[in-house]
């Protein structure tokens, strides 16, 4: 993976820590360089989305963004019938919810097929399971992505900031993998050689 193909959410590098590639085995390796894309609507109103062509990423790492409580305790929405509503919560969950969700429609229009949006933490829920199937089922992920959840150590990507800030080595990363859309593909056609 190069740079370019890189895109870094919810991270002002004029304002936030810089980021580095992360060896397996732990080490920090070179820092992320200045090919790669930042998004960061909050910190710096000048880096959005809209900038960025369209399947034109690999990878978008989520480094600080407010999404961890819908990762591990699951998305706030209930069924009834077959349509889908926000719970009523007082803790502004729902929110957050709504910005995990920006963060992935945004990604998708940027992605590659294949392509991954990335966020780490540090623990994963007890009923991880239940919890990676809930979001794989919801209306605005099933269509869009597949979500699996793995080790820091397996991954070929991890990035961190310096470890003299609060921000360490994730080592658990929730990846989100770009779908292709339904009814894109090409048929196959085969030609009848003319006799």
């Amino acid at each position: 993976m190069t740079d370019s193909s890189l895109v870094i959410s919810c991270h002002c590098p004029e304002k936030h820590a810089p980021l580095f590639h992360m060896s397996k085995t732990r080490k920090q390796g070179r820092p992320v360089g200045p090919k790669a894309t930042y998004v960061d609507p909050f910190s710096c109103p000048e880096r959005k989305w809209s900038l960025i062509k369209a399947n034109s990423k690999t990878i978008v790492w989520g480094e600080n963004c407010p999404v961890y409580t819908q990762l591990t305790d699951g998305l706030y929405y209930t069924k009834k019938g077959q349509v889908y509503e926000w719970k009523d919560d007082k803790n502004n969950e729902v929110g957050a919810s709504r910005k995990l969700f920006s963060i992935l429609n945004e990604s998708y229009r940027i992605l590659k097929v294949g392509g991954k949006v990335i966020f780490g933490d540090h623990s994963v829920p007890d009923d991880l399971e239940t919890k990676v199937r809930q979001i794989n089922n919801h209306p605005d992920i099933i269509d869009k992505y597949s979500l699996e959840v793995i080790s820091g150590d397996d991954s070929n990507i991890n990035l961190a900031q310096p470890p003299f800030t609060k921000f360490l080595l994730r080592s658990y990363l929730y990846v989100f993998t770009k779908k292709a859309k339904v009814g894109t593909r090409r048929s196959l056609r085969i030609r009848s050689k003319k006799a």
